[in-house]
């Protein structure tokens, strides 16, 4: 803000008018440097609330930043944990689910205590699909991927055929049976490496009377 000072002046005399226009010619000039200097102090204040952050304000909105990483980062990747074994639940309920709706179909058809190795009565139809049974669940050593394919003129089922599982999401790794072993697969997230801990797993039912086993680890995830 400008600020004015105004020095009032006597009116010169009469018989002094050279004088009196010194005087007012002083007085002019003296308002003109009251003026400017004011006008400098005003100039300086903005400057000075204009200003920035000094070292030590730097320095500690760093730290506060520092201290919101170490205490927020690890409930981030808790969050990301908690959310991949909460996926691996869901395709649990989704193989426990499906299995449960294909031993049914068995059942009615009356193929539920045949296993795998009768390949000419293991077969149930699922919303128009043939799924390979064993012991009436759905055979685990039948398939190799998640999603069906054409090689040639010979199909290749995948689990799709009794589940809905997103095969961007996850993929399948089939284990084969081995001495009491029964087959097996495993559905792992799409970008962990096989020995990434975090999977859900099915297990063929071992004998007739028996249900597959559904597993989820977690561990690594």
């Amino acid at each position: 803000m400008t600020q004015t000072v105004k020095i009032r002046q006597q009116q010169p005399l009469t018989n002094d008018i050279g004088n009196g226009f010194e005087h007012v010619a002083y007085v002019e000039l003296l308002q003109v440097f009251v003026t400017t200097n004011a006008t400098e102090c005003t100039e300086e204040n903005t400057m000075n609330k204009q200003r920035g952050f000094t070292l030590i304000e730097l320095v500690i909105v760093i730290v506060i930043l520092g201290i919101l990483a170490v205490t927020a980062a690890p409930r981030f990747i808790d969050i990301q944990s908690d959310a991949r074994a909460g996926a691996l639940q869901g395709v649990k309920g989704a193989l426990q689910g499906s299995s449960q709706l294909v031993f049914a179909k068995a059942a009615i058809k009356g193929v539920q205590k045949v296993d795998n190795s009768d390949t000419a009565n293991s077969f149930v139809s699922v919303a128009g699909v043939e799924v390979q049974t064993h012991f009436g669940y759905p055979d685990a050593a039948a398939y190799s991927g998640i999603s069906s394919s054409t090689s040639g003129s010979t199909t290749v089922p995948g689990i799709d055929s009794f589940v809905d599982i997103n095969d961007d999401e996850f993929t399948l790794e089939a284990i084969a049976a081995s001495g009491t072993n029964p087959a097996a697969f495993r559905l792992r997230f799409e970008r962990d490496a096989a020995t990434v801990a975090c999977y859900a797993e099915y297990i063929n039912a071992a004998g007739v009377g028996q249900v597959p086993t559904v597993n989820v680890v977690t561990t690594g995830c």
